[in-house]
């Protein structure tokens, strides 16, 4: 009989907790112990405030991403800018020594100066693992060529690239700029 008393009091109890919802501090049985509704209660509110501190974590962490995508961004467009002044600092040299040299200079100083200034670029290109796209004389491939004109030919076979209007990049085997080409087509 003792274990049916204990079930009353128990019933007793939560009755109790549930007709005060809003006290603040626990309830307890006749024996010091925290009620069962409070221990829900307890446990519910420790579960929102874990949660609540879980998304401010969640929020300040997409925050924090955000700066450092942005913050990588500007460093690699710093690398980049401080590669291309090198390229303009060779371009100014070469204006300020065509404007001192001769008027009678001959063309072939001219094209050895801008020889140099393309190794340079290239250099600058090859660095960055920016790779020329392979196009003439090779096989048309949309993922990487654009056929901005097309010849009819007998001689060459259907979609090889007679000439290149504009070269092609890749980057880290992704395409950076697609190659502008001249395919052949035949009359069929």
């Amino acid at each position: 009989m003792s274990g049916d008393e204990t079930a009353e009091e128990k019933s007793t109890d939560v009755g109790v907790a549930t007709s005060e919802p809003d006290t603040a501090h626990a309830l307890e049985d006749s024996n010091g112990e925290v009620s069962e509704t409070e221990a829900v209660r307890r446990e519910r509110d420790d579960y929102y405030d874990r949660w609540l501190r879980k998304e401010a974590e969640f929020q300040n962490y997409r925050k924090r991403a955000s700066r450092e995508n942005e913050t990588l961004r500007e460093v690699a467009y710093i690398a980049v800018l401080r590669e291309l002044l090198t390229v303009i600092d060779s371009f100014e040299q070469a204006l300020e020594r065509l404007s001192i040299e001769d008027a009678t200079a001959s063309i072939e100083s001219y094209r050895k100066g801008f020889e140099l200034l393309l190794k340079e670029q290239k250099m600058i290109l090859s660095r960055f693992k920016v790779v020329e796209v392979p196009a003439l004389g090779e096989t048309f491939d949309p993922q990487v060529h654009e056929a901005v004109q097309q010849e009819i030919s007998d001689d060459h076979p259907d979609g090889k690239i007679l000439e290149i209007f504009r070269k092609g990049y890749t980057i880290k085997g992704r395409l950076l700029r697609a190659a502008q080409v001249k395919v052949a087509t035949c009359e069929n």
